[in-house]
């Protein structure tokens, strides 16, 4: 039995679709543009693309490359930079798009990254906000919810699969990693 058998669906497609039209027209109403639209690798990749096509206002697109995970699912406070903006982020207003957001060190960095390479307003967003207690740091937009469980599927992984599955699924929890 493969692991998507044995995961619980927490939202099909047509919803993911539904929160990330709100989301984007959120972000346009607060942020009319320009703005520069970073997507955090690998993870936001499809988040990103279908939320861009929502977003009316001019925007140019870039990513960067940082992780905490490895080979570890569980994370860790060590950060590998993969790869920077090739962007010049000075006097922008940047948009940063994140898969999920768990307990925020990847988001924190990345935010900082742009403020510190002269960013003047850095907003986030992420496809799922994790219902976890967790400091003060918290995404500026997020299309949904989800329960503190492993999830994967619209980009996210487990164990470097299933991140091509048009809805988000979590594993039981006596099966969770």
């Amino acid at each position: 039995m493969s692991v998507l058998d044995r995961a619980e669906l927490l939202y099909d497609h047509h919803q993911i679709d539904r929160s990330l039209t709100q989301m984007a027209n959120q972000i346009a109403h607060d942020l009319p543009g320009p703005l520069t639209v970073i997507g955090v690798m690998t993870g936001a990749l499809v988040t990103m693309g279908h939320l861009l096509v929502k977003m009316p206002q001019e925007v140019t697109v870039d990513y960067l490359h940082i992780s905490r995970y490895k080979n570890n699912l569980e994370g860790s406070e060590q950060l590998d930079w993969l790869a920077y903006p090739a962007t010049n982020l000075k006097n922008k207003t940047v948009l940063i798009v994140d898969d999920i957001f768990d307990e925020g060190v990847t988001l924190a960095a990345a935010k900082q990254y742009c403020l510190d390479r002269g960013a003047s307003l850095v907003k986030s967003c992420v496809l799922i906000n994790k219902e976890r207690p967790r400091g003060n740091v918290e995404p500026d937009y997020f299309a949904m919810r989800v329960p503190d469980r492993y999830v994967f599927g619209f980009g996210m992984d487990y164990q470097q699969l299933y991140r091509n599955q048009a809805g988000i699924y979590s594993l039981h929890l006596d099966d969770q990693p």
